[in-house]
C-alpha cells in the first residue's frame, strides 16, 4: 500500500472524527455521540471512520460507472449526497453505531461541514504528502 495514500487517509479520519466530536459539543442536543454500548469517543471514532471510507470510496466507485466529472463543484455535490446518505443510515442504526440525529436537517448540516472538511484536508494532505 502506498504510504501517501495511508497517510491521507488517517489525516482526514483524524480529522473528521475530531469535527464530529466538536460538532456533538456545539449542536449538543440535536446530535448525540455515545449510547449504553459504545462510549462518545468510540462512537465519534466509528463516525469519523466511516465517513472517511466513504469519501475514499466515492471516488473510484464514480469513475467505475464511467462517469466524466471535470467540475470541483459537482465533486462537492456527489460527496455530500454520499455523505448525507450514510450519515442517515448511520443515524437510523442508532443502537449500533452510537449516533443520533435529532431530524434531517441536522443531517445535512452535519454533511455539509463534513463535506468541505473532508475536501479542504484532502487538497492539505495532497499539498503535503504529494498527489495519490
Amino acid at each position: 500500500m502506498d504510504q501517501k495514500k495511508v497517510l491521507s487517509f488517517l489525516s482526514v479520519w483524524v480529522v473528521i472524527t475530531l469535527v464530529c466530536l466538536i460538532l456533538s459539543v456545539v449542536l449538543s442536543g440535536n446530535l448525540v455521540l455515545g449510547n449504553m454500548n459504545l462510549t462518545k469517543p468510540v462512537s465519534g471514532l466509528l463516525f469519523g471512520l466511516v465517513l472517511t471510507i466513504v469519501f475514499f470510496a466515492t471516488g473510484p466507485a464514480i469513475s467505475k460507472i464511467d462517469i466524466k466529472i471535470k467540475d470541483e463543484r459537482v465533486w462537492i455535490a456527489i460527496f455530500f449526497v454520499a455523505n448525507a446518505f450514510v450519515i442517515w443510515v448511520l443515524k437510523r442504526l442508532a443502537t449500533l453505531t452510537g449516533i443520533g440525529i435529532s431530524n434531517i436537517f441536522f443531517v445535512a448540516i452535519i454533511a455539509a461541514v463534513v463535506t468541505l472538511t473532508e475536501k479542504t484536508v484532502d487538497k492539505y494532505s495532497q499539498k503535503t504528502f504529494g498527489k495519490k
